[in-house]
C-alpha cells in the first residue's frame, strides 16, 4: 500500500538528447536537410521534472559526467523543483540521439546508457526509502538493480512503476517477473511481447496477443499492465476487471520524444494525489497529447490544471 504522505523516487537515466528532424522525407543512405537541437533528457529525468512540474514531491538518482552536459542537466533538472543525488561517475553524461520524420515521429534512436547503468541501490539514501510513497524505474537500469530495487520495495512496501523502455531492454526484465511484486507496467507492444516471451513455452497461446501476454504479466505478480499504443491510445489490464481502453482525440505531433515520459509522470502524479487507476491513466493519456503538440521533450507549462482542462474539452 501506498503512503499517504512521502516523495515520488525515480531512479534512472539522466541524458543529454540529441533531437534531429529531417523538412522532408528520410532518403537512407545520404545527407537529408532537417534541424538539430539538444536538450536534457533520460527516461527517469523526464519523468521527474514532469512530476516536479505537476506539483509532486519528486527525488531522483541518477548518474552523470564530470562535464558541462551534466553540470547542464542538473541545474535544469534541480530548477523544475526536482531533488537529486548525483552517482559519482568517472565517464561523460549519456547521451541519447534520435532521428526524427518530418511529421515528429521517431524513425531510429541510439542510446549511450553506461552512465545508468553505474547506477546501484547503495546510491539511494536510507531516509528517502522511509520518505518514499511511489517509485519509479527506469529499464536502462542493469537488471540486477532492478532486482534488488524491486525486492527493496517490496520490503518497505513501496508500490512500483516499471517502464520497459524498449524491446532489449523488455526482454532483461523478464527473468525478474514473479520475483518481487510490480504495480504497473508501462509497455508498447513490441515491450509487451518481449515481456511475456515470444515461442510461447510460458504459457501463452499465442504471444503476439496483447490480451495473452498482459495475462501472463498479471499472473507473475504484475497488479497493472498498461500497454501504451500511440495514437491508438492505451490499454489498461487488471486482474478481475475488462481491458479497459484509454484513448483521446488524436492531436499533430510536433515532436513525439518525452510523450511517454509525461504520459509515465501524469499517471504517478494522479495515483498519488489518490486517484483510480482509470483516471490516473486518463491524466498519463493527457499529458502525452499536450507533450507531442509541444517542440520540446518537457512542457514547462505542464500542470495538472492544464491537463484537466485537456480531459475536459476532449470528453
Amino acid at each position: 500500500m501506498a503512503r499517504s504522505a512521502g516523495a515520488v523516487l525515480v531512479i534512472g537515466g539522466a541524458n543529454l538528447d540529441r533531437l534531429a528532424r529531417t523538412t522532408g522525407p528520410l532518403q537512407q543512405g545520404t545527407s537529408n536537410p532537417g534541424t538539430a537541437m539538444e536538450t536534457a533528457g533520460g527516461v527517469g529525468r523526464n519523468v521527474a521534472e514532469n512530476l516536479a512540474r505537476l506539483g509532486a514531491h519528486t527525488r531522483l538518482v541518477a548518474a552523470v559526467g564530470d562535464d558541462a552536459a551534466g553540470a547542464r542537466i542538473l541545474d535544469l533538472t534541480q530548477a523544475a523543483g526536482v531533488e537529486t543525488v548525483e552517482v559519482p561517475w568517472r565517464g561523460p553524461t549519456g547521451s541519447y540521439t534520435a532521428i526524427l520524420d518530418q511529421d515528429g515521429s521517431l524513425l531510429a534512436g541510439v542510446a549511450d546508457m553506461a552512465a545508468t547503468e553505474s547506477i546501484s541501490l547503495d546510491h539511494v539514501p536510507r531516509r528517502w526509502l522511509a520518505d518514499c510513497a511511489w517509485l519509479v524505474l527506469d529499464g536502462n537500469l542493469t537488471a540486477a538493480t532492478l532486482a534488488h530495487a524491486l525486492r527493496l520495495a517490496e520490503s518497505w512496501q513501496i508500490p512500483v512503476v516499471l517502464d520497459p523502455v524498449s524491446a532489449p531492454k523488455a526482454a532483461l526484465v523478464r527473468p525478474l517477473l514473479g520475483q518481487s511484486r510490480i504495480h504497473t507496467l508501462t509497455p508498447t507492444l513490441d515491450e509487451l511481447t518481449a515481456l511475456a516471451g515470444t515461442d510461447g513455452t510460458d504459457g501463452t497461446d499465442n504471444p503476439d496477443d496483447p490480451d495473452a501476454a498482459a495475462a501472463w504479466l498479471l499472473e507473475r505478480d504484475v497488479e497493472v499492465v498498461w500497454l501504451r499504443r500511440g495514437e491508438a491510445g492505451s490499454t489498461l489490464y487488471r486482474r478481475g476487471h475488462a481491458p479497459e481502453t484509454v484513448r483521446l482525440p488524436p492531436v499533430s505531433a510536433v515532436d513525439v520524444t518525452g510523450a511517454g515520459d509525461a504520459m509515465l509522470a501524469a499517471y504517478v502524479d494522479a495515483l498519488w494525489q489518490g486517484a483510480d487507476l482509470v483516471h490516473a491513466a486518463w491524466s498519463g493519456a493527457a499529458a502525452a497529447a499536450l507533450t507531442v503538440a509541444s517542440p520540446v521533450t518537457v512542457r514547462p507549462d505542464l500542470s495538472r490544471e492544464l491537463i484537466a482542462l485537456t480531459l475536459e474539452e476532449s470528453r
